[in-house]
């Protein structure tokens, strides 16, 4: 009997060579699934981010706010507890607290603000001698020959120092300008406010009685649109 591998024949025997692999698609040529979802997930992401950077600086004033008025809310709560305790309602117990609170702080401005003032006088009565150990400064470190006269004189004669004066005044002169015409329209437009009832009925008793319904109705119309008209009699 002879072997197995002796009975087989060449042409039956498997070839040997390498597996040939599959075709494939080459690089670039299809999107892969994953990659449209992960860019609108990246998109909303961005956007989602984006709207509540702003949303945060739009709130920002408001959250502080609430921040303050949380923390004063802890500072004044034991002593409008205590006052509740003691028989005092609490709206009136926050509104003593407060108003202590005020007057506390009111004080304390005006100390601080006297005790300032004083400091700043006495810094300008003594800012002679402050110049003057300045000046024997320069004049003993750099050899120079500067005295406080002449420092002063030309401070004072100065270009820049005359152009901001200048400056100031006329922004002032503006500002006060401005002010005035502001009051000034303010005062017009309250007196016209109150007065112009009373000028319409007085310009509709010289009207015929079938022409007061149209001329209420147009003035009223011209006084949605923020038109001021004053209808001349017609006798």
């Amino acid at each position: 009997m002879s072997s197995t591998d002796e009975s087989v024949s060449p042409a039956d025997r498997p070839a040997t060579g390498p597996v040939p692999e599959p075709d494939r698609p080459p690089l670039g040529s299809a999107m892969p699934r994953w990659l449209p979802r992960a860019m609108v997930m990246a998109l909303a992401l961005v956007a989602a981010f984006q709207l509540g950077t702003w949303a945060f600086h739009q709130l920002t004033s408001l959250l502080i706010n609430i921040l303050i008025a949380f923390f004063l809310a802890l500072a004044v709560e034991p002593a409008v507890s205590w006052m509740a305790a003691r028989g005092m309602r609490r709206g009136l117990a926050t509104a003593a607290v407060f108003l202590g609170l005020l007057v506390a702080s009111a004080g304390f401005v005006t100390l601080l603000g006297s005790m300032l003032a004083g400091q700043i006088v006495d810094m300008v009565e003594d800012f002679p001698k402050y110049l003057d150990s300045v000046i024997s400064w320069i004049n003993q470190t750099f050899h120079t020959d500067l005295s406080r006269l002449e420092v002063q004189d030309s401070l004072v004669h100065s270009d820049w120092l005359r152009r901001y004066v200048q400056n100031s005044a006329t922004v002032q002169r503006r500002d006060r300008r401005r002010r005035a015409v502001l009051i000034n329209h303010m005062i017009r437009v309250t007196v016209r406010r109150q007065l112009q009832p009373n000028l319409r009925v007085d310009r509709l008793r010289g009207l015929p009685v079938d022409h007061d319904r149209l001329t209420l109705d147009t003035q009223e119309r011209v006084r949605a649109t923020g038109v001021t008209m004053l209808l001349t009699p017609h006798r």
